[in-house]
């Protein structure tokens, strides 16, 4: 309890928010905050805190991991990675919808399951339509259309434009190493 106590003693010098993300991806959304001075004025996007370039040493595919390897071994831009991230979680119920639809799809994926998915329910609140969405047709039928047509063609190539964009954010000069030069000199003045 002294923990607690002791946290909210210090939310009166709030001077600002740090965000894993990059203002190449939600740039609008953190100038709406600034410019309606909601949760202080500061907004530094410092992200993605994850690399967005891997450098490998390990040349040879025998101490590759075994999802690289078969990677590699794939035609380029023919495997989708799904992924959704840490702060949603499904039921086991879910995870097989998506499972099943992934499958039906016939198209090569990659699928990244947190050990928090496997085996707790922990609901998606405030989404009126999760059920709706997240059927195995509905989640082949996406699958399908992200990969096997022009709508999909289009934002696959957004996605290796914005991954070039977030790449240059990162450098010298790039948006994301200016804001966080810019929490820098605010946490040294």
């Amino acid at each position: 309890m002294d923990f607690i106590k002791l946290q909210y003693s210090h939310q009166t010098i709030h001077v600002g928010n740090l965000y894993d993300s990059s203002r190449v991806i939600e740039g609008k959304f953190l100038e709406s905050l600034e410019r309606d001075e909601i949760n202080g004025k500061n907004h530094w996007a410092v992200g993605p805190f994850n690399p967005v370039e891997i450098q490998s040493e390990i040349s040879d595919s025998y101490h590759r991991h075994s999802c690289l390897q078969w990677l590699d071994r794939q035609p380029e831009s023919s495997v989708i990675y799904v992924s959704f991230g840490t702060t949603t979680t499904f039921t086991e119920e879910q995870i097989g919808e998506l499972a099943v639809g992934l499958e039906n799809s016939r198209q090569r994926f990659l699928w990244v399951v947190r050990d928090a998915d496997k085996g707790v329910a922990l609901m998606m609140r405030d989404w009126g339509c999760r059920d709706e969405l997240l059927t195995s047709v509905m989640v082949e039928k996406v699958i399908r259309k992200l990969m096997d047509s022009k709508e999909g063609e289009v934002i696959r190539r957004r996605a290796v434009e914005l991954g070039g964009e977030l790449r240059r954010s990162m450098a010298e000069g790039g948006v994301t190493r200016n804001e966080l030069n810019s929490l820098v000199s605010y946490i040294r003045r």
